[in-house]
């Protein structure tokens, strides 16, 4: 049983699963996200893989674990099921900015041999992915020097136009884009109140698709006049969220019966949750994804044992041995107080055996159901165990990619009822449906921005690659072609982002050597005594001979290197140890990229995907000086590429960033805080 936290409760597809957090739990875990993660995030240098903001399909966005809003200024209340695409322009308050490959992550991968499905770097563990913010707008960067965007192009850029749209946004709200495929591209705004929806063939004019009030959405599929939504009608964790489809573009609606589908014949206080995560259509076929859990229901078990009083709150337990520690109270007051609660007891005194604990514990993965139909009702047709990591369904079938401890294996489907199943070696990336039956991918491969192309019955193949760039998580595909966001990460901010290094009793541990690994010097003797690749930090198994993990009283990580040979210590390095002058990198990265600290990020788009030209996002809208946009999100249309950003004053954001309520309370967003719209037309 692994040492990680469980979490007692959570809704299926509202955080990231722990199956690759098990992969790299162990020296990964201990080394790279105490030393590297935390330290970085601290920093405000840790990127977040943001997705679904942006991500432009046929007929559905990614299903990827959800990535969390900007830092504020943000455009609205937190919401695990609607992330936003990280922005471009000049920074927001207290950014948390990119960064180059965690140190885990290999640098001298090959590509993927032709018809293999195409390899990704590693994903934080959750505990780095859920402390890092999604990153804020970028600026451009200061003359030092950088690549340049006609350096990297190949193709020619957009020339956009600003074009007044008004959607009736207000500033606690947010709106996504999405491409239809078939010109049409569809804007989702968030409300307080609810979602709305609004189509356009043409970019500036729209037309309101009603939907029943009060629905909160997070997955979308259309085809032609079939409108099906993937839905929930409040925020509340236990929503199971239903199924909505309209033959007739929105103006009539039906719900689709989706049974719970718990588990049978579970021990006492086991219980099992699932929730409609997405939706897909094609011919005439309706696929709904459908996310399971069991977990523990640590309150009620602990209170009928009289462990814990009445209303008290249990939130998460790690196992080790037979005991379990338990995480009580409310977790905003840890992170405020810097303590947390936490008490010991047996498997014995919970009268629990491991069986039924094991039974319990499948919140790493969980099951994902799919269920079909022709839009008059589903039935469930497969059960797999993992996580959706990204759907999409284009006019040839449906494509799924699933992660589990069982590794990451492809869906397909032609007719939405009978699936094949292929090992694949990855499942992250962005996706999106061209209209042609294309299923574009847009993916960081240790620290390059790859793009592949391919269909539902073969794995993408890569068709261009930017090392000079990492994803933003925008992707977006439509008749006119292809439309993406990067950040741009030239070589100076990749060796600063190497890895700092951490000295104590005449040893120093230095992050990405070699290649991306972990080394331990011996400082008298001027040679490294311990070495470890990038892929032994990722395995799944025990730690590297040589290394050892003690999990501390408080719930911290304690990382001990020994002599492999006598088996003697060499040294031990805390959580304290591993946290490095965050003013130092702070000042370094300012240095690279002027007062906002954070890189630029530029456009790409391309007709067919093989020829791309990209620009400065700040340059091609035409900011004015002192002005940031935040977010972004781009659709493709038949003949046109639409992009829609926020803007606000910098001065005033970066006023209410150093204000003394800004450290525990969000203040909502800037008075200058706008939707803008810009429309480039492609011919």
């Amino acid at each position: 049983m692994s040492d990680d936290m469980h979490q007692s409760e959570r809704r299926p597809g509202d955080t990231e699963p722990a199956a690759p957090r098990e992969r790299a739990r162990r020296i990964r875990n201990g080394v790279v996200t105490l030393a590297v993660s935390a330290a970085l995030t601290a920093a405000g240098l840790t990127a977040c893989s943001a997705s679904g903001g942006g991500d432009a399909q046929v007929v559905t966005r990614p299903t990827e674990p959800a990535a969390p809003r900007p830092a504020a200024p943000a455009a609205g209340p937190p919401s695990t099921n609607q992330p936003t695409a990280p922005a471009a322009g000049p920074a927001a308050p207290r950014p948390a900015a990119p960064a180059a490959p965690a140190a885990g992550e290999s640098a001298s991968a090959p590509l993927d041999p032709p018809g293999a499905e195409p390899s990704e770097a590693e994903p934080e563990s959750s505990e780095s992915s859920a402390a890092a913010s999604a990153p804020p707008p970028a600026a451009a960067a200061v003359d030092s020097g950088f690549p340049k965007p006609e350096e990297v192009s190949a193709g020619p850029a957009l020339e956009w136009t600003e074009v007044p749209v008004d959607l009736d946004e207000g500033p606690y709200s947010a709106t996504e884009l999405w491409s239809l495929g078939d010109g049409r591209v569809v804007a989702q705004t968030h409300g307080e109140d609810g979602d709305r929806l609004s189509v356009s063939g043409d970019g500036t004019a729209w037309t309101t698709v009603r939907i029943p009030e009060g629905t909160r959405l997070h997955g979308i599929a259309v085809e032609g006049d079939r409108w099906v939504l993937a839905a929930s009608g409040t925020p509340a964790p236990d929503d199971p969220g239903r199924v909505l489809v309209s033959d007739d573009a929105g103006r009539t609606w039906r719900e689709l019966t989706v049974e719970a589908l718990t588990g049978a014949g579970l021990p006492d206080h086991c219980v099992e949750r699932s929730a409609v995560q997405d939706v897909l259509t094609s011919g005439g076929q309706v696929v709904v994804l459908v996310s399971a859990h069991r977990f523990l229901d640590l309150e009620a078990l602990l209170t009928e044992r009289g462990l814990i009083e009445a209303g008290t709150i249990a939130h998460e337990w790690r196992r080790r041995g037979d005991v379990l520690t338990i995480r009580l109270g409310d977790p905003s007051d840890w992170h405020r107080d810097g303590e947390e609660q936490t008490f010991d007891v047996t498997l014995d005194e919970l009268d629990l055996t491991p069986e039924q604990l094991r039974d319990c514990d499948d919140a790493s993965e969980g099951a994902l159901r799919l269920l079909a139909g022709d839009g008059t009702g589903v039935e469930e047709v497969g059960e797999y165990r993992g996580w959706a990591t990204s759907a999409v369904a284009t006019r040839d079938g449906f494509a799924v990619v699933l992660s589990g401890e069982g590794g990451v294996r492809r869906l397909t489907s032609t007719d939405g009822r009978d699936w094949a199943e292929t090992p694949v070696a990855t499942g992250f990336g962005t996706v999106a449906g061209g209209p042609d039956g294309t299923v574009w991918r847009g993916e960081n491969h240790n620290g390059v921005y790859r793009i592949l192309r391919g269909d539902i019955a073969t794995a993408p193949q890569l068709v261009a690659e930017f090392d000079v760039l990492e994803p933003v998580g925008v992707l977006a595909a439509g008749p006119a072609g292809v439309a993406t966001a990067a950040f741009l990460i030239p070589d100076e901010f990749r060796e600063f982002m190497s890895g700092p290094s951490f000295t104590k009793g005449g040893y120093e541990l230095r992050m990405g050597e070699p290649d991306g690994g972990v080394s331990l010097w011996d400082l008298s003797e001027g040679v490294a005594v311990l070495e470890f690749s990038a892929k032994q930090m990722q395995a799944a198994e025990s730690p590297p001979e040589g290394v050892s993990e003690v999990v501390e009283a408080d719930g911290s990580v304690t990382v001990v290197f020994v002599d492999p040979d006598s088996g003697a210590e060499l040294v031990r390095f805390t959580a304290e140890d591993l946290t490095p002058d965050t003013d130092a990198l702070v000042a370094a990265r300012m240095e690279l990229f002027g007062p906002t600290g954070v890189p630029p990020i530029w456009l790409g788009w391309s007709a067919d995907g093989d020829r791309w030209g990209w620009q400065d996002a700040a340059e091609g809208f035409g900011l004015a000086a002192g002005e940031g946009i935040a977010p972004a999100a781009l659709a493709v249309g038949d003949d046109f590429v639409l992009a829609r950003v926020n803007s606000f004053d910098i001065a005033e954001a970066m006023e209410m960033a150093d204000s003394p309520d800004a450290e525990d309370s969000w203040t909502g967003p800037p008075s200058s805080w706008r939707a803008r719209w810009f429309i480039a037309r492609v011919r």
